[in-house]
This record gives structure tokens, C-alpha cells and sequence, in this order.
């Protein structure tokens, strides 16, 4: 008897074992691509130097940041969307949004546009 419980429960752990590797490897969750995106959003409009700066107000400029820094998330992951990004792999992706840095150009763009004052 002892030996068919050991075998369950040898089972009940490779089963438990295999569950969580296979809910790791699933892409995010909604509610968690809802909270990288938003975090996504949050370092685009500080770069861009807040929602009352000449280059958020842009479009140009403001899309551009908005796609480059979607595009640093899914280069970084090789995902052909944020959303497929695995689930163990949040925490990473959240630290890489925090981090984001625009390319050159495009810091040069808002800090020309955000010097030029609107009249």
C-alpha cells in the first residue's frame, strides 16, 4: 500500500510540476499586459518630458517614442507582439520598460522640439 501512495504522490508532483512550467510559458495575462503597458507608457511620457511638454503634444515625435519603445520590448523578448511575452519573463520586461532609453535621434527630436516655446 505504502508503495502505490508513493507512486500518486510521485505522480500528484509531476503533474503539479508540469501545471506550473506550462502556466510560466503561457503569455501574459491580460490584466498583465494591461500593467506593462502602462508602465510602457508611463517612461515614454516622462522622456518626452510630461503631458504638458511640446513633445508629447507632437505626434510625430510622441508616436515615434511610443513605437520605439513597444518595439525595444518585443526586439528584446523576439516576440512579434508585447503580449506574447511569457509569463515568467514579467518581472524582466517590466525592469526593460523602466529602463528604456530612446535612440539618439529621437532624444535630439524632443529636446529641440521641447526648447522651442509655443506661442
Amino acid at each position: 500500500v505504502d508503495h502505490k501512495a508513493d507512486m500518486a504522490l510521485d505522480k500528484t508532483d509531476k503533474l503539479e510540476q508540469k501545471f506550473n512550467d506550462f502556466e510560466q510559458n503561457l503569455p501574459l495575462m491580460p490584466s498583465d499586459a494591461d500593467d506593462l503597458s502602462n508602465v510602457v507608457k508611463r517612461r515614454v511620457v516622462e522622456i518626452l518630458g510630461g503631458k504638458d511638454s511640446n513633445a508629447y503634444h507632437d505626434k510625430s515625435i510622441c508616436q515615434t517614442a511610443f513605437i520605439d519603445a513597444y518595439r525595444n520590448l518585443k526586439r528584446n523578448f523576439q516576440v512579434k507582439k508585447y503580449k506574447y511575452i511569457k509569463r515568467s519573463q514579467m518581472s524582466m520586461a517590466i525592469r526593460i520598460a523602466k529602463e528604456y532609453k530612446p535612440p539618439l535621434f529621437l532624444e535630439q527630436r524632443i529636446r529641440n522640439c521641447n526648447s522651442k516655446e509655443l506661442f
